[in-house]
């Protein structure tokens, strides 16, 4: 079965320049200050004939000291811009009450009354800020349910990838219950709200914001880079581990870097749930789904490259070189277990990448932190990288009146606002001598207590696009994060459904993948046989997997017609 990889057109049409790793805030300003969005009261009409994504038009800002790419390598940066810009100048908001269901980031802010980075948020938008908060992820889809099924929708919604998942029929829901933004954003109507035009384009075609030829989200916007290999060059150096290039170069790595007795070892995982996907990458399997040379849509457990990964696994499993609490991690306790340095390699998020950077540093002040370039299992073919989806979510508005959606998206714009701008500062790290301090390199220094420790979550309302900086060492991090992106990137390969919607999938997708995710425990750990996982995938076939199929074909014919 031969598998087709998306083209570099249908994989980066439309894309922005210098896109970033996530979680610092976004890309670059222009010198003046654009206009703010307009006061008429009627809805904006998009150019005329078949559906437009938004228009993307770049901000120009700070140089970068490393500049990214039309591809998704980001724009770097080694220190934090100076001369910020202002990039709302009227305030959007009415003075009228804005309520909003959202996720936390990480643990709850102080309240508007003992929060003084929230109130100039809200003098600077003339709104007045409702939030109402779960507690996890998978709080918010339980409490959303409920939101839901009582009709009474707050102003916003942020649909994260669980919280959104949770709704059954997701665009009847749209359809029914939430504002259908394409009069104010398709092609140049986007315009109006100039740092949602800055947006990359494939953050408006991944999940939770288009359906049926319709916007109804604005994008939480994420790095285009999906996972990276994390190496402790630190910890694997005195082992003397060999330059990876294959699947026996990375083998011999981890057996170098293995010692029990000194309680480190090789690699660790969260139950066996990301490294599955490293080893697809490495062995070619598609990025979830991919395209035969038919057109047929393909899942990555139905291909031999995927089981040839598990068998690779399973001989490292059999090896020790995976650390032995890999069956009960969590992403927090694998992650301090890394910084410790009790083991060498970490298939983890790039989103994430920022803040392992920032505490690994911060408590081990000589570790080495470096990332490993994509490769191919036998080191001869091309290398692949499997991207991100280059959003997380995004905002759907419930139904409203023009002036008031029009209201809530100036305020989104806002939200939006690049990397190098006033907006962005306050967005991120509050205000300064109250949240944060500067230090002599320019770079913002949060103060205890201050506003970063206890975040307002705007970010889970919108993001811009994001560009690599960190205020720890931020020479060193540009220049690892730019290489990683420039190695990687140009070599990536997308999942052929995203952005589509499969009713099945949001209603099956959960229970068939754990099911095979406990296959895949099992086969790794040596509690079953490899030759379990064709009856394994037979049965993700017949109990959802072939109907899923069908329904994203179904999808991406439809969107190829339109």
């Amino acid at each position: 079965m031969t598998l087709r990889r998306l083209t570099r057109r249908e994989l980066f049409e439309s894309s922005a320049r210098g896109l970033g790793t996530a979680l610092v805030l976004p890309l670059l300003l222009e010198a003046c200050a654009p206009a703010s969005p307009s006061a008429s009261s009627a809805a904006p009409t998009a150019a005329a004939g078949k559906f437009s994504y938004p228009t993307f038009v770049p901000f120009k800002g700070p140089t970068p000291d490393l500049p990214g790419t039309t591809q998704g390598i980001a724009d770097a940066y080694f220190s934090y811009p100076k001369n910020l810009v202002k990039t709302v100048a009227t305030p959007p908001g009415s003075g009228d009450a804005i309520t909003l269901f959202t996720n936390p980031a990480g643990g709850m802010p102080l309240p508007v009354e003992q929060n003084p980075a929230w109130q100039q948020v809200n003098k600077d938008l003339n709104v007045d800020f409702r939030l109402d908060l779960a507690g996890t992820a998978q709080d918010a889809a339980a409490k959303l349910s409920t939101i839901i099924a009582g009709g009474d929708l707050p102003d916003m919604l942020f649909l994260g990838p669980v919280s959104g998942g949770s709704i059954a029929n997701l665009p009847d829901f749209l359809e029914a219950k939430c504002a259908d933004l394409t009069p104010f954003l398709a092609g140049d109507a986007v315009k109006t709200y100039p740092n949602l035009a800055n947006y990359p384009g494939f953050a408006w075609r991944a999940p939770g914001v288009a359906y049926n030829n319709k916007i109804f989200g604005v994008p939480v916007v994420r790095a285009i880079a999906g996972n990276v290999l994390q190496v402790r060059q630190d910890v694997v150096g005195s082992a003397g581990a060999p330059s990876i290039k294959s699947a026996d170069d990375f083998a011999r790595a981890l057996k170098a870097v293995t010692r029990p007795n000194d309680n480190v070892w090789g690699i660790a995982d969260q139950n066996f749930t990301l490294t599955p996907l490293l080893a697809a990458q490495i062995f070619g399997a598609p990025n979830n789904w991919g395209l035969d040379s038919s057109g047929k849509l393909v899942k990555d457990y139905e291909t031999e490259p995927f089981k040839a990964g598990l068998g690779f696994l399973r001989d490292l499993w059999s090896a020790g070189v995976f650390h032995p609490n890999t069956p009960t991690y969590t992403n927090v306790s694998a992650g301090n277990d890394f910084r410790a340095g009790r083991f060498g390699y970490y298939y983890f998020l790039e989103d994430a990448l920022q803040i392992t950077w920032a505490q690994l540093l911060q408590t081990t002040p000589d570790a080495q932190l470096s990332i490993v370039d994509p490769f191919s299992a036998d080191g001869k073919a091309a290398p692949i990288y499997f991207l991100g989806t280059g959003n997380f979510g995004g905002s759907v508005l419930k139904k409203a009146s023009p002036d008031r959606i029009k209201e809530i998206l100036g305020v989104l714009n806002y939200f939006g606002a690049p990397f190098g701008s006033q907006e962005s500062l306050l967005l991120t790290y509050g205000l300064k001598d109250t949240d944060f301090s500067v230090d002599a390199g320019g770079n913002p220094v949060p103060l205890p207590n201050g506003f970063a420790s206890h975040p307002v979550p705007w970010a889970f309302m919108t993001h811009g696009p994001v560009a690599v900086y960190s205020a720890v060492r931020p020479k060193d991090y540009a220049n690892l994060v730019h290489g990683a992106e420039t190695a990687s990137i140009p070599v990536g390969v997308q999942d052929a459904t995203l952005g589509l919607y499969s009713a099945t999938n949001g209603k099956q997708g959960p229970i068939l993948k754990q099911m095979v995710n406990d296959g895949i425990a099992g086969i790794i750990s040596g509690r079953q046989a490899l030759s379990d996982w064709d009856g394994l995938v037979r049965d993700w076939v017949s109990k959802g997997g072939d109907q899923i199929r069908q329904e994203f074909q179904q999808a991406l014919a439809a969107r190829g017609t339109s």
